[in-house]
């Protein structure tokens, strides 16, 4: 399997795994489904820190998998650095962790937020069958992790990315076009029961917010 290398911002959600002993470290279950009242990037935060508490996953994985979760992602004006709403989107992704080539398949749809104050619906799915050769990411490795006196061992890591045409069904956010997603995390739990890390979006014509927007946290529990 490859090796992966993270962001910044994914090592962070992996030191919160590792540090959070409150669920018993790496042999805890799945994590909690985000309800329809989870309105704010804190409260999804948290609910997302519930799935990274039960510990990340260092048995080996193998055979096939399907997970559901949901994505949280601000939207931030890149030319003042204001954070002008949000989007979220749910998650479906099926996972062969012995394919040692594009082990991963994935859909994002359902996309919906507030673009200053305003609530907007975007139509449409991201799926990793539309990436191509100059923006494929798609594996699963193994690496390890160390938190002197905490935890030591090694973690299974995913990075996937989807793409396809999103537009605007309601509100007035620039979400539409061409549109491009990544995932990048790791798997939590027993039997890797849960994932969690970093997600972003890349629409060029998203008006207001330079075309980025910004990375923030997704999650997936095993079906």
């Amino acid at each position: 399997m490859k090796a992966i290398h993270l962001s910044a911002a994914l090592c962070a959600v992996s030191l919160l795994a590792a540090c959070d002993t409150s669920s018993g470290g790496g042999s805890g279950g799945g994590g909690s489904t985000p309800p329809a009242t989870a309105t704010t990037l804190e409260e999804f935060e948290a609910i997302v820190s519930d799935v990274a508490g039960t510990g990340p996953t260092t048995d080996p994985l193998s055979g096939t998998a399907s997970y559901a979760g949901r994505t949280f992602i601000p939207m931030v004006d890149n030319t003042t650095g204001e954070t002008r709403g949000h989007v979220t989107g749910d998650l479906a992704v099926d996972v062969n962790f012995d394919a040692a080539v594009n082990p991963m398949s994935g859909t994002a749809t359902n996309f919906a937020g507030t673009y200053d104050g305003t609530e907007f619906t975007a139509t449409g799915t991201l799926s990793s069958a539309n990436t191509t050769a100059s923006n494929d990411i798609n594996a699963i490795g193994r690496a390890p992790i160390v938190v002197p006196g905490l935890f030591e061992g090694e973690t299974t890591q995913m990075a996937l990315a989807l793409a396809g045409e999103l537009e605007e069904a309601s509100g007035a956010t620039g979400l539409t076009g061409e549109t491009y997603m990544t995932l990048q995390g790791q798997f939590m739990g027993e039997g890797g029961a849960a994932a969690t890390g970093a997600a972003s979006l890349n629409t060029g014509a998203a008006e207001g917010v330079g075309g980025v927007i910004r990375g923030g946290p997704f999650y997936l529990e095993r079906q």
